[in-house]
Order: C-alpha cells, then sequence, then structure tokens
C-alpha cells in the first residue's frame, strides 16, 4: 500500500507536507545526519534526503515503519496524526522523570488541572489567592528547597542533554564498529 492510497484524497498533501517536516524536525532533535538515520533503518541517504524534501511522494507502509521506528517514533506521529512533543509524555515530563531518579523532585504550588476539574464537579469553587505560583527542586537526600523558574529548568535540561550527548560520543568514539545485524529492534523501554 502506498501512502496516498492510505490517506484520504482531501489530506494528501498536507499528510506529506507534516511527514517530510516531522522528520526532519525529529532526526534534528535527535541529532542524526542522514548517515546515522541510514545506519538505523537501511534506507539510502539519498532516499532520506528525497523524503525529507518531498520529492518522494509515494511511501509504502512498510518504509514508513521502518523509518518510525528509526526516528524512536510512531508511525502516527511522523505523519502528524497527533504532536509528538504534546503527546502523552513530552520532552519536560521525561526531564523531570530523570531527576527524580536522581534524587530530584520538581513541585509547584500550581494546582494540577485535574485537581482544579476534581474540586470543581463537587461543587467547590475556587478563587485565585493572588500569589504568584512558584516552582522548585527538592533534594531527596536532605529535603531542601530550592525555587527556580521554568526558564532556568528548560537551560538545566538543554545543559543536561547536551552534556549526556558529550559523553554518548565520547563512548561511541571509544567502541568498537560492528556490522549492523541484518535482523534488528528498536528497545521497548514501555515495560
Amino acid at each position: 500500500m502506498k501512502l496516498k492510497d492510505m490517506i484520504s484524497p482531501t489530506v494528501n498533501e498536507g499528510a506529506l507536507r507534516d511527514f517530510s517536516q516531522n522528520m526532519q524536525r525529529r532526526r534534528a532533535q535527535l541529532g542524526l545526519t542522514y548517515q546515522d538515520l541510514a545506519n538505523r533503518t537501511g534506507m539510502s541517504k539519498s532516499t532520506l534526503q528525497r523524503y525529507e524534501t518531498g520529492a518522494i511522494q509515494n511511501i509504502s507502509r512498510n518504509k514508513l515503519e521502518i523509518l518510525a521506528k528509526g526516528l524512536n517514533m510512531t508511525v502516527e506521529q511522523l505523519l502528524g496524526c497527533e504532536d509528538y512533543l504534546t503527546a502523552s509524555r513530552n520532552e519536560m515530563d521525561v526531564f523531570i522523570e530523570q531527576l527524580s531518579c536522581l534524587g530530584y523532585e520538581v513541585e509547584t504550588t500550581a494546582m494540577p488541572e485535574s485537581e482544579q476539574i476534581e474540586y470543581l464537579s463537587q461543587g467547590y469553587e475556587l478563587e485565585d489567592d493572588g500569589k504568584p505560583d512558584i516552582v522548585w527542586v527538592r533534594n531527596r537526600r536532605d529535603n531542601k528547597c530550592y525555587q527556580m523558574s521554568w526558564d532556568q529548568l528548560h537551560d538545566l535540561k538543554d545543559n543536561i542533554y547536551n552534556f549526556a550527548d558529550f559523553l554518548m560520543n565520547k563512548a561511541i568514539n571509544a567502541a568498537p564498529i560492528i556490522e549492523r545485524p541484518e535482523k534488528w529492534y528498536p528497545i521497548d523501554t514501555t515495560e
């Protein structure tokens, strides 16, 4: 089946445009070169470039699935059927989970929307106390809290990801290069 057959005629061009943009955006987010993605998918660099520029208009479902796996996303995300960054977990949610694994909790005085809805559904009225919501990081080892802004947290996330990328490059530069097996599977981290 070809991509154009799979999508209704009224959204063909938009879906293909979203596909190219999503592929380019995701490849950049992961810091992958065309060669890196070619290694992950078994597709040629030139084919990947033509997918990104929209030069190739027909893509088989099988190729779409391989490409999505190589980009660590679903076919739906690749096609733009759901916004990758606002799917069930966004980058900041993942970062906050990683901080928790390191012994730090990110907390705020802002009441979660789900809790607000629950109070409202029970007949309570909510009013603004006039105080700005604050965000802090609590060290679970000593229970000390450190106030931060969301901008500081985003900067911290970016710095940590850049450092992790540096360490990953250092590790792979010291590792032996192997021939990629014909049969391979992405690591499933959902279990």
